[in-house]
């Protein structure tokens, strides 16, 4: 399944979570079988036992053959201690398989179904004025109805999901699963997804052979692996509008394996998507459709990534995004059409003493259905035709990337260090007629850098505590400042 930045050690990818399921499964038949087996074979001895001991009498007591007193003091403690041995191994063979029992979750098609989910609090304590106390993405200028500071603490980051197995099909297995949050209504800039509490984040359908995957769904880029490891980002993964791509979007994929070694492989992907405007997810109006959703093209992802399973495992890959957009004429606006695109670069490096380097970068125009663009797709710009000025639709133009360092010294403990800066065209923007009064179409950079800290005391509860750092510049002023000083308690289940 889906990694989203910070639940990356939560849960590990939807093959992995299977494949525990299976094994979990094939263990406890395994265990079943080779239960019905001893008490097979301790019946077997018990009425071997018997027989020798009914022979034995008859041989000492012949007169006695057809009688029936009680066994030998010896043999009757044996007996007993048998009997009592199968009886005890009888029960605690039972006794796991309603343990067994109890991890099903019943379904209408009678495959395995597996719940899982995270119960997460995060408090913070937010030093500067940002666009949303509880998750803050941009650092906004003093004055007007922001607080300069602030107090708050959440549960609404709580995850909650579903995987189930289905049927072979093609001499390939599917797959499903579902991954919800409370998070609805939370998002800033109007990149919400409902106005319910309770939102959808993925939900994904696979058929998948040994080196064949087809999937469908709504589902992460594939543009974007990776995200850097934070529990105060889990309604939007970290770095998101600060030099990470990300958006949880309808695709229908495919990925290709092709084996170079017994330790590298090479895989190809590639995607059909429909994608957001930037700004508000919906207009209201009667029959609003998105400007790549009018342009009647869907967009297209496509990746390439060489891995090595090594002593120390890497992973490097580049993408490709491209996504016609066209925009209706309406007042005060101009039609327009521009093409979205993007050129993208990962990696995913192990080090020695524990430590791990990974990040993304990319560079592109028309953005902000990805997360990036500083919130903004396309602006209108003035250019001069013959004598008459006129306005023309423009994709943006935009770069930014991100990187982290993690460092796990015990097995309980880790340590993750990160930065990441989306940057818009100063140079378009300050041509543009722009609303500079929005701190969103006014922004052109976003920074964020923060460090955390991650303590597994156990393998289902986690404690962590992080500080972060946003600077955001409007096109005029100085560069706006906040801190966040958060801690967060998680219960995995």
């Amino acid at each position: 399944m889906i990694q989203v930045g910070g639940i990356s050690a939560w849960s590990q990818s939807t093959d992995k979570a299977r494949q525990e399921l299976e094994n979990r499964v094939n263990a406890m038949q395994t265990q079943l079988e080779a239960a019905q087996q001893r008490i097979a074979e301790q019946h077997a001895e018990l009425v071997q036992l018997q027989q020798q001991f009914k022979t034995l009498k008859n041989q000492i007591h012949p007169e006695l053959a057809d009688a029936s007193p009680a066994a030998p003091p010896d043999a009757a403690a044996d007996l007993q201690r048998a009997v009592a041995e199968i009886q005890e191994r009888q029960a605690m063979h039972q006794a796991e398989i309603q343990v067994h029992e109890q991890e099903k979750v019943e379904s209408l098609s009678k495959f395995p179904v597996k719940l899982h989910g995270l119960v997460l609090l995060n408090a913070s304590l937010n030093n500067g004025s940002v666009d949303n106390p509880i998750e803050p993405l941009v650092a906004i200028p003093s004055g007007g109805n922001a607080a300069h500071g602030s107090l708050t603490a959440t549960g609404r980051q709580t995850l909650l999901g579903l995987e189930a197995a289905g049927p072979s099909l093609w001499g390939a297995r599917t797959y499903a699963n579902l991954e919800m949050d409370f998070a609805g209504g939370l998002s800033s800039g109007g990149y919400t997804v409902g106005s319910s509490s309770f939102r959808l984040r993925t939900a994904e359908m696979q058929i998948e052979w040994p080196k064949t995957r087809v999937q469908a769904g709504v589902a992460p880029l594939i543009l974007t692996p990776y995200y850097a490891n934070s529990y105060f980002s889990i309604a939007t993964p970290a770095m998101s509008w600060s030099g990470a791509l990300w958006g949880w979007l309808p695709q229908l994929s495919l990925d290709r394996r092709f084996d170079i070694s017994d330790n590298q492989h090479i895989n190809l992907q590639a995607a059909l998507a429909d994608i957001p405007d930037a700004g508000s997810s919906g207009s209201g109006s009667l029959g609003a459709v998105s400007a790549a959703e009018r342009s009647r093209y869907p967009a297209t992802e496509a990746r390439v990534a060489w891995q090595g399973r090594f002593q120390l495992p890497a992973s490097v890959g580049i993408g490709g995004y491209w996504s016609p957009h066209s925009f209706a004429s309406s007042l005060p606006n101009p039609a327009g059409n521009f093409n979205a695109w993007a050129g993208t670069a990962d990696w995913k490096i192990s080090l020695p003493a524990a430590m791990q380097f990974s990040g993304s970068i990319y560079d592109g125009a028309g953005l902000g259905g990805l997360s990036a663009g500083a919130f903004k797709d396309s602006i209108l710009v003035y250019r001069q035709l013959d004598v008459q000025n006129s306005e023309n639709m423009v994709g943006l133009r935009d770069a930014g990337g991100w990187a982290q360092l993690k460092m796990k010294p015990i097995r309980l403990l880790e340590f993750n260090a990160a930065f990441g800066e989306d940057d818009a065209n100063s140079v378009q923007l300050r041509s543009a007629d722009l609303n500079l009064s929005n701190p969103y179409i006014g922004l052109v950079r976003n920074q964020t850098a923060f460090g955390n800290f991650v303590f597994r005391p156990t393998s289902t509860l986690l404690i962590s505590g992080e500080y972060r750092r946003i600077r955001s510049w409007q096109i005029t002023g100085t560069a706006a400042d906040a801190s966040l000083y958060g801690l967060a308690a998680g219960y995995a289940f």
